[in-house]
C-alpha cells in the first residue's frame, strides 16, 4: 500500500472548500437527453461495478457518463447532487483503497499566561516648624490701672509612618505553537451515471456493455499524462 505525505501551511487553517471530484472529474458519454425532468438520483455503492452496471443495461440503462479519479473518501452525496444536476437518476459507484496520504500541521493555540503580585509599601513623613504667640494682661490695683504684654516662641519637631500592603494579578497573553500528523485512506473511485434508454438519444458508440477495467485503465492514462 502506497503512502504520500503532504506537508501542510506552518499556521494550518482547515478549508472548507466546495469542490466535487465527481463534478470535476466527469466524463460525459454523448448523449443527447431528449427531455431532461427533475429527478431524484439513486447511489448503489458497490464492489463489482461492472456486474451492476450491466444488471440495469438489461433492465433499459445506459451510461450518460462516467467520473474516475483517486483521492480521499468523497461525499455520496455529491455524486447524487451532480446526477440530479445532469439528469440522471441513477449512480453506480465502486471504489478500493490505494494507500495513505499522510497530513502534517503546525496549530496556533493562545496561552493565557497570570503573574501574582504582592507587597507593602512604607511611608514616612518628617514635620517641624515654629510657633509664635502673645498675650495681654491688663486690669486694676486701688486706685492704678495696668496693663501688659507678653511674648513667647517655641519650635516642634516630628516623624509620622504609614504601612499599606497590596496584592493583585496581571494577565497576558502569548501563542504557542502545536504540531502534530494524521494519515487519511486514499482510494480509486469510479462513479457511472446511468439514465433510461428512452430519455436518450445515443449519439456516440459507446454502450453499457463496455469493458469498465479498460475505461479505469484509461482514464489513469489521461490523469498521468
Amino acid at each position: 500500500m502506497k503512502k504520500i505525505l503532504i506537508l501542510l501551511p506552518v499556521l494550518m487553517t482547515f478549508c472548507g472548500c466546495a469542490t466535487n471530484q465527481f463534478k470535476d472529474n466527469y466524463n460525459d458519454e454523448g448523449l443527447n437527453i431528449l427531455k431532461k425532468i427533475h429527478v431524484k438520483a439513486k447511489i448503489i455503492e458497490t464492489t463489482n461495478l461492472q456486474e451492476r452496471v450491466l444488471q440495469y443495461a438489461d433492465q433499459g440503462y445506459v451510461v450518460l457518463g462516467s467520473s474516475h479519479f483517486e483521492g480521499e473518501w468523497e461525499a455520496r452525496i455529491k455524486a447524487k447532487k451532480w446526477a440530479e444536476k445532469i439528469g440522471a437518476p441513477l449512480v453506480i459507484i465502486g471504489s478500493q483503497q490505494t494507500g495513505t496520504q499522510e497530513h502534517r500541521y503546525t496549530l496556533a493555540v493562545p496561552q493565557v499566561n497570570t503573574t501574582y503580585h504582592q507587597g507593602s509599601i512604607n511611608t514616612t513623613g518628617y514635620h517641624s516648624g515654629t510657633v509664635n504667640s502673645s498675650a495681654y494682661t491688663y486690669g486694676n490695683i486701688g486706685n492704678s490701672n495696668f496693663n501688659a504684654r507678653t511674648y513667647g516662641s517655641g519650635s516642634y519637631s516630628g516623624m509620622s509612618s504609614y504601612n499599606t500592603t497590596y496584592s493583585g494579578t496581571s494577565t497576558s497573553v502569548s501563542t504557542a505553537f502545536v504540531s502534530g500528523a494524521y494519515e487519511t485512506a486514499v482510494f480509486e473511485q469510479l462513479a457511472v451515471f446511468m439514465i433510461p434508454k428512452e430519455q436518450v438519444e445515443i449519439m456516440s458508440e459507446y454502450s453499457a456493455e463496455g469493458d469498465f477495467d479498460n475505461l479505469k485503465a484509461e482514464k489513469r492514462e489521461e490523469q498521468s499524462l
